[in-house]
């Protein structure tokens, strides 16, 4: 526990020095803003492209994982919406509820803890693993807000396609065509991919304590504390039982399964929350609560999963 204690500590020291750059002005909101576009539009698909392209499928036992993945994820949409309905949420909270519960930062939580604690290795299986994550749960998502409020159809196909094609998604596809068909860039262009893509995990750290706020952690506690349960425990808990159950080998990329599934709910949760009439305060307090607790609940997963 002490050795895990540690391996995690420093993405959370890291994490937190965004929270104490950003209230002690040394960056300002301006900066996090810019900070992240770029993260998002191109250090991080700079990361997961290198890392996609480069590592060979056959080296995984991808299917079972995958199976395991659209289980777990579909299972805790459904029992999202029972749940709600039955503790008498209000409509647009159940949607955004929903999405909290699977929707998480895979990138900016789940890749760094899967690098710093299994190597580049993990770093390449997380980033296989986003491939498939992304797309399904951003659809996921669409449709939950969309059966937790009514919306009108083109703001729906919008934020279809815009979950589809973005930077982060457009690079896990390009990553995929060029490990399976064996493609090389010219190689002062991964090089300078590299570089790029070296930014990604600390600059994404960082963000995400700067954006950091105490006082969205206020109404509605029974439910961000139920949302950060569910996400941060439960959904790895299923994943983790399903492999059991199968009597599959917890290896490589099933650790990085549920490491990933244990990181907390994504900061564009807030925003698909705006867009799609659901409930943004529930959504912020959710973020806020989960981004601090997973400092503990990853030390638990990562202590049962074993280094």
């Amino acid at each position: 526990m002490i050795t895990t204690s540690l391996l995690v500590l420093p993405i959370f020291i890291v994490l937190f020095l965004g929270l104490y750059l950003k209230r002690y002005g040394f960056i300002s909101d301006d900066y996090v803003k810019i900070s992240n576009r770029l993260v998002f539009n191109i250090f991080l698909p700079s990361l997961l492209f290198i890392e996609i392209s480069k590592t060979s499928f056959s080296n995984f036992n991808f299917g079972i994982v995958f199976m395991v993945m659209v289980i777990s994820i579909f299972t805790i949409f459904a029992l999202s919406f029972i749940i709600g309905n039955f503790i008498k949420m209000e409509k647009r909270s159940i949607g955004t509820f929903s999405m909290n519960n699977f929707r998480a930062n895979y990138a900016y939580m789940g890749l760094p803890v899967v690098y710093y604690a299994y190597g580049k290795d993990g770093l390449s299986a997380g980033s296989l693993l986003m491939a498939f994550i992304v797309p399904f749960v951003n659809l996921l998502s669409v449709l939950s807000l969309t059966l937790g409020e009514k919306t009108s159809g083109s703001r729906t196909l919008f934020l279809i396609k815009s979950t589809l094609i973005n930077p982060i998604a457009m690079s896990c596809i390009f990553g995929i065509i060029f490990s399976i068909s064996g493609i090389h860039l010219p190689d002062f262009i991964m090089k300078s991919l590299e570089i790029l893509s070296k930014v990604a995990l600390p600059l994404a750290l960082i963000g995400i304590g700067a954006t950091i706020n105490f006082r969205y952690i206020s109404g509605k506690k029974i439910y961000l504390l139920l949302n950060s349960f569910i996400k941060l425990i439960i959904l790895p808990l299923i994943a983790y039982l399903i492999l059991k159950v199968l009597k599959q080998d917890i290896g490589l990329m099933e650790k990085t399964l549920i490491i990933m599934l244990s990181s907390p709910p994504a900061t564009v949760n807030y925003v698909l929350a705006a867009m799609m009439n659901g409930d943004t305060e529930l959504s912020s307090g959710a973020i806020m609560l989960s981004t601090v607790l997973s400092m503990f609940t990853f030390i638990i997963w990562l202590t049962i999963l074993g280094i």
